[in-house]
């Protein structure tokens, strides 16, 4: 069956990171960014009222991950999809400029992103009535093993309804 896509519900997965970018010698502007959450936000923005865009992730229970949510919401975006955890946080990285070339530093090895395919109760729960599921490499690589596994046999799950001829 296939879908008219005129309209409907599409979604990213995968990690938001806090991005800390120098505006001056000594002075960071804190954002947020990640290849999947940038996708999204602007899907959300060219596709407009006939779509909604949301984001599937997992962030912390703390200021920074309540920050991000107030963002997306403020943003038009469905943060139904994001779970939280008080074990873990958002990932972080850093711009740094010499000159005209950036360079990145990361430091998300607590990410509570990496846990975003734990549950294959609560990613299917995400998932249901999705028309538009977008993830990338990045995603895949911050996942387990199993984790990768309980995603694939959810995005499976999620799209057989679209296989159906």
């Amino acid at each position: 069956m296939m879908k008219d896509f005129n309209s409907g519900t599409v979604i990213a997965i995968g990690e938001a990171m806090i991005e800390m970018a120098v505006i001056n010698e000594d002075t960071y502007r804190r954002s947020f960014a990640g290849d999947t959450f940038n996708t999204v936000w602007h899907m959300s923005r060219i596709l407009g009222a006939d779509y909604a865009a949301g984001f599937v992730t997992k962030v912390g229970m703390d200021r920074i991950s309540d920050a991000f949510i107030v963002e997306l919401q403020a943003d038009g975006l469905d943060i139904s999809g994001i779970s939280r955890t008080d074990r873990r946080t958002m990932g972080l990285y850093m711009i740094e400029l010499d000159g005209v070339e950036r360079s990145f530093q990361y430091w998300c090895a607590t990410s509570a992103a990496q846990w975003l395919a734990d549950d294959p109760d609560w990613l299917r729960g995400a998932l249901k009535g999705v028309d538009l599921i977008h993830l990338s490499g990045i995603t895949l690589a911050i996942l387990s093993p199993a984790a990768r596994e309980t995603l694939r046999d959810v995005l499976s799950e999620a799209s057989a309804p679209f296989h159906a001829f």
